[in-house]
């Protein structure tokens, strides 16, 4: 099954769901239909967890949303390489019902070259556009740790707000105690 065939295919799942899947069911619908393609399993499971792929869910085979599609993928593009980014919007077409954004010929030939000099499907390395060690998606990496810290000051400052409250501190019993109320007691 090509790129386009799997967007058409979860197009025809989601007309015939009832209701607007979840995102852990679009995620189970790609694996599903995107077997054949372990190297593309991640970007397209990220492309389908976007809010923007959410409001692209009512122009499912409609021959429309193009703008839509454009904005999906632009995006992603810091994300992922060309050839990914590639196979990524041929799903969309499908999904959509757009005409192909490429002369085919030329999109299986990259893709041939792409997977020849890609690295094992199992690296993440191989989907990123960006050096791993800036890429924020990678775990281990520089932007994975700026983005751990910047995460962890964050609670951090958010549980000092909150024992700073005096109805919250009250409630665990840290508040500091003032000279007045000792004198009461």
């Amino acid at each position: 099954m090509d790129y386009r065939q799997i967007g058409q295919a979860l197009a025809s799942h989601i007309n015939q769901s009832s209701g607007v899947p979840t995102g852990a069911a679009l995620q189970g619908m790609i694996a599903d239909l995107a077997a054949d393609h372990p190297e593309l399993q991640l970007p397209m499971r990220d492309l389908v967890s976007r809010p923007a792929f959410q409001l692209l869910i009512a122009k499912a085979n409609s021959g429309g949303g193009m703008l839509q599609r454009d904005a999906l993928i632009n995006e992603v593009r810091p994300l992922f390489s060309a050839p990914v980014l590639e196979a990524l919007s041929e799903l969309l077409n499908g999904f959509l019902n757009l005409p192909s954004s490429t002369n085919q010929h030329q999109a299986a030939a990259e893709r041939e070259e792409w997977n020849r000099q890609r690295p094992p499907s199992d690296s993440p390395q191989g989907m990123a556009s960006e050096p791993a060690e800036d890429n924020p998606l990678v775990a281990g990496s520089r932007g994975h740790l700026v983005t751990l810290a910047l995460g962890w000051s964050l609670v951090a400052a958010g549980i000092g707000l909150a024992l700073s409250s005096p109805i919250f501190c009250g409630y665990v019993g840290l508040c500091p105690v003032s000279k007045d109320s000792k004198m009461h007691n």
